[in-house]
Formats: C-alpha cells, structure tokens, sequence
C-alpha cells in the first residue's frame, strides 16, 4: 500500500477543477497515506480548502519556476519527499519527465500523453467521454476498475464566505436579490459570446426577472467587461477586479444561475452546484469539457466547421465567427428562464454525459 501519494495537475483552471473527482476517489482507496497536489499558484488557491489533501505544492511554471533550472529545483523537491505513487491527468513532456526525474517508482499516466513511455504504467484517453471520466479512468492502472465518476467540487471556508459576503454588501447586494452571474471573459479569443450578446442578455434579465447581475472574472478580462458593459442599458455589478480567486468561488456560489463561455468559472460553478448556461463556439460538448452537471444547458450553433481545436483559436479560421456571432441573446434568456422561473433544486437541465 502506498504511503505518500502524488496527483500533478498544472493546466488551466478548468482542467483542476475536473481533477477534483479523481483526488476525492484516490483518498477513498488510500484513506491512510498521505495525498499531495501539484498544481499551479493558482491552482493551489483554488483547492487550498479541499479537506482530502495533506499537502499542495505551487509550481509556477511561467514565471518563478520557468524553464530548466526551475524544474531541476521542482525535480529535488519531489524527490526529496519520497512518493511511491503518482498519477497525472496532465498530457505535457514536462509532468511525465518530472516524475520520472523523481524517480517515483509507479508514475501513471496515458498512453496518449508527450513522452509516455516514461510512465510505467498506462491507461488510454478516451476522447469519447468527459474529462472528469478520463481522469477517473487513471484508477484502473491500480486495479482499482472503473470507478464511477461523482461531481466536481470546491469547498470554501467561513473566511471567504465572509469576505464575499462583505464584498455583496458593499455591491448594495441584499439576502433577498435574485442575482445572475455572468463571466464573459476566457483565455481564449474565440471561445467568448459577441459583447453584444452579452449586453442583451443582461439588460433583459434586470428587465424580466428583476436579477442583480454580477459580472464575475479576472483581472484579464478587463478590456472584454469593458466591451460588453457598453452595450447594456441596465449596468451589472462588475465584481472582476475586486476579488481573489477563492473569493470569485463564494461569489459564483451566491448565484442562482450561472451563465459564461467554456471556461473555468463556469466550471467553478458546476463544482458548487450553481445552475449553468455554458455557451460553446470552436469547441464542442463532445470534447469532454461541458459542465458535467445535469443542472446545465449547452447554448451552442450546429455548423461544420466545429469545433477547430481542442481549446479553440486566437482568430476564427474561417473568419466568419459565426459560431459566437450568430447565437441570439434571446436563445440564451429563453434557457435562463427555465432556470429562473423554477425554485432552486428544482431545475430543469441536461448534459451530454
């Protein structure tokens, strides 16, 4: 039986937030040994209050830990820790080296992954099944068999709970407001809803259903937030520079529905079973990304140029965009409302899983 036990996730947001099943499921098996997250700064916040982990470790890839000599460092510290199991979920050269370097004697990852053959024991990447299920299907390399997969999560302190609550205040939020979050930023270009759209959304949910709109996000959507508050008649509550990531989960989790592109927020609000409208452009449900909640919509044009990439591009291929372009703001209210005119743990929803 292992006794110290490492699960590396260093992509996105989003991606960390669907590893969640996978470290609750690995601490079930293992309840004795003692669990460790590789992640990223800002993965580290996101899942700092995760009770199944004993230890999180940064690894700030793009700027303190960037190249060689910071994977070297990396590479003595993990050593140093003495693991004797480690499973990935990550695809990247630099995971399967790094644990290989550490000299991990059973390091877990996918056949599909850059430079598995480092990777003593391997699984295959299922791209017809949601993230959440692949990351589960790493058990099997245990002899665990295949688990069934159970919803992400994030847990919040009473701390953040109470700074997000204070941060509504001071937003002239009472207990009593309907409030609609609303995230229209992403890492990618293409993978955001025109600000038009947006703007006409927000208008006619003030207007209709009398909700307190939050727009919700990071420092980095500044210039986009700009873009779409311009086009509506009814400001939002623009929260995207006056909180920290973990205050962003306890404001999302204050949302009686939540609306945003493929991106991590909206996947922060599936793992606090906050009701999605998640509107998809260049990529697809089928890619395993969708919210996996059945309290969800997918908003999203059927045309066959669909999806161009896993993660979409920086510019439309076709230079058309119509796959963003051409969704109606009344397309995604109409799905708001079957959402909003419901009380909450009664939605109507559905997911492609």
């Amino acid at each position: 039986m292992p006794e110290k036990i490492l699960i590396v996730q260093t992509a996105f947001i989003g991606d960390i937030v669907l590893t969640t099943p996978l470290i609750k499921a690995v601490k079930e098996i293992y309840p004795r040994a003692k669990l460790s997250f590789l992640t990223t700064p800002k993965g580290k916040e996101l899942v700092e209050d995760i009770e199944e982990l004993d230890e999180i470790i940064a690894y700030d890839k793009k700027e303190e830990d960037k190249g060689i000599i910071g994977l070297i460092k990396l590479v003595r510290a993990i050593r140093a820790r003495g693991f004797d199991l480690s499973l990935t979920p990550h695809q990247s050269y630099r995971t399967a080296l790094l644990l290989f370097l550490a000299d991990i004697p059973i390091r877990i990852g996918y056949k599909e992954s850059s430079f598995s053959f480092l990777y003593n024991r391997k699984v295959h990447w299922n791209p017809k099944i949601h993230q959440v299920e692949r990351a589960m299907l790493l058990l099997e390399a245990l002899g665990e068999g295949r688990k069934n997969s159970r919803n992400p999560y994030l847990n919040l302190s009473p701390v953040v709970e109470q700074e997000a609550q204070v941060i509504l205040e001071q937003a002239g939020i009472k207990k009593s407001d309907l409030v609609v979050g609303v995230s229209p930023g992403s890492v990618w270009a293409t993978k955001r809803w025109i600000p038009e759209g947006y703007g006409e959304l927000i208008t006619q949910l003030n207007s209709i259903y009398g909700a307190k709109v939050l727009i919700l996000g990071g420092p980095e959507d500044r210039e986009v937030v700009k873009e779409v508050m311009f086009h509506c008649e009814v400001k939002p509550i623009n929260l995207t520079e006056q909180s920290s990531l973990k205050q962003l989960v306890a404001l999302i989790d204050r949302c009686e529905l939540f609306v945003g592109n493929d991106s991590g927020p909206m996947h922060i609000a599936v793992a606090r079973g906050v009701p999605v409208i998640a509107i998809f452009g260049p990529t697809t449900p089928e890619l395993g990304f969708s919210p996996y909640s059945t309290d969800s919509l997918v908003i999203q044009q059927e045309l066959d140029c669909r999806p161009c990439g896993l993660h979409g591009s920086r510019r439309c291929p076709e230079k058309h965009f119509k796959c963003m372009s051409s969704i109606p703001a009344e397309e995604v209210l109409e799905a708001a409302g079957k959402f909003l005119r419901k009380p909450r743990g009664e939605r109507v929803g559905g997911s492609p899983y």
